[in-house]
């Protein structure tokens, strides 16, 4: 038994506080200060695990992040090397994510994921000027055809070839059809210096020089007759021969 330090009544020893003043006894006390410490233990130990899975999950985002943030690099630079828009056009996503989810978690942008967009809006660009390059250097064609066109009129029906016609005719054929490998949008610069020898049915133009690309073209323009003049072969090697088309003319270069 224990006596209850403010009315003196008498208490079973396990008793919290006294049934007649409410006073906490001793072992009251030693009780409430042993649940208050297990409820900051417990409290303690919650807060230790919400740190401990806040700190898993930020190292996953962390390594997602690194991860997404190397991808977008990784598909960026292969598009940008490769000229292939779709490929770039995956890294800008990635790389979009990534700067997404490192702002979500709170993380710094990886430079990766910086990178990898730069990479890809510089190669969508250039594609895009490309394309825009392409589409003018077509029309621009397309106005030299009508031009030469309105230019021959009938002047290919004359029983004989002259000089400016078989010009024109030329650059006509390889405005239309190119020369080897390059395309007709890369035919530049045309001259018509050589001599024109001509028969009945057939003509050539020699030393017909222009621009192919980046190097320059000196080739022969053979010319044959049926209802009028047409351009058979631009090639390297003489009329007289065969006629070798342009590619494999160029080939054989």
């Amino acid at each position: 038994m224990v006596t209850c330090n403010r009315c003196g009544a008498e208490l079973p020893l396990d008793a919290w506080e006294c049934p007649y003043c409410r006073t906490v006894t001793a072992h009251g006390f030693a009780r409430r200060e042993a649940e208050a410490a297990a409820f900051r233990a417990e409290a303690e130990a919650d807060r230790a695990r919400d740190h401990a899975f806040a700190s898993a999950q930020r190292a996953e985002a962390e390594r997602s992040l690194q991860r997404s943030s190397r991808h977008a690099l990784l598909w960026s630079l292969a598009g940008f090397v490769l000229c292939c828009s779709p490929l770039a056009l995956v890294g800008l996503v990635l790389g979009f994510r990534s700067r997404a989810l490192a702002r979500r978690v709170g993380l710094v942008i990886p430079t990766t994921a910086t990178l990898g967009i730069v990479l890809a809006v510089t190669q969508m660009l250039v594609f895009a000027a490309a394309i825009v390059f392409g589409i003018h250097a077509q029309m621009q064609v397309d106005a030299r055809l009508e031009a030469l066109e309105r230019e021959l009129g009938t002047e290919p029906d004359q029983p004989m070839l002259s000089q400016p016609t078989a010009c024109k005719l030329a650059e006509r054929f390889l405005l239309q059809n190119g020369y080897g490998e390059h395309s007709e949008t890369s035919i530049e610069r045309l001259r018509c210096d050589g001599a024109l020898t001509q028969t009945a049915s057939s003509a050539a133009l020699e030393a017909l020089e222009f621009e192919a690309g980046d190097g320059k073209v000196r080739a022969n323009a053979c010319f044959s007759r049926g209802a009028r003049w047409s351009v058979t072969a631009v090639q390297e090697r003489n009329c007289s021969g065969p006629a070798v088309p342009p590619a494999a003319a160029s080939s054989a270069r």
